[in-house]
């Protein structure tokens, strides 16, 4: 049985973990002025990482 928190909606936790993720990558881009490097280094993971989420979350 899936349990879901919220209003009537409903929202998945791994739905929720991946909204936040995205919005924090977002974030630390905008902080880094776009670059890449510095935005992994402000996230606390090393770049390759952060290339994988930019593929997974479809970020450019």
């Amino acid at each position: 049985m899936q349990r879901t928190i919220g209003g009537g909606g409903g929202l998945k936790l791994k739905s929720a973990v991946a909204t936040a993720e995205r919005e924090v990558i977002l974030k630390a881009l905008a902080a880094a002025g776009g670059n890449k490097q510095e935005a992994a280094r402000l996230l606390g993971i090393h770049p390759s990482g952060l290339y994988q989420k930019l593929k997974r979350y479809d970020i450019n």
